[in-house]
């Protein structure tokens, strides 16, 4: 199977050391053990549904990403911008 695509780290190695720190520093402020943490990935684990960019589709989007996060949906607004 051809890949069309290499997968790349969005950010240089500078970014990323700077990330991870920041990240650690969170974790210490908030005394969060990362150990209970579940990291939210773009997998079909974390989003089974298929989404086709429809205003429907958005929305059950930002109801999984809210309920991932412990945000009542009531809580945020959506809008929607065509291209």
């Amino acid at each position: 199977m051809k890949r069309w695509l290499t997968p790349q780290c969005p950010v240089n190695e500078e970014e990323r050391v700077w990330l991870e720190r920041a990240g650690a520093w969170l974790l210490k402020l908030f005394a969060i053990n990362i150990d209970e943490v579940t990291v939210v990935l773009p997998k079909p684990e974390f989003f089974p549904d298929t989404y086709r960019g429809e205003e429907e589709d958005v929305d059950k989007l930002l109801i999984r990403v809210c309920s991932y996060m412990g945000v009542s949906r009531d809580r945020l607004s959506l809008e929607l911008f065509s291209d």
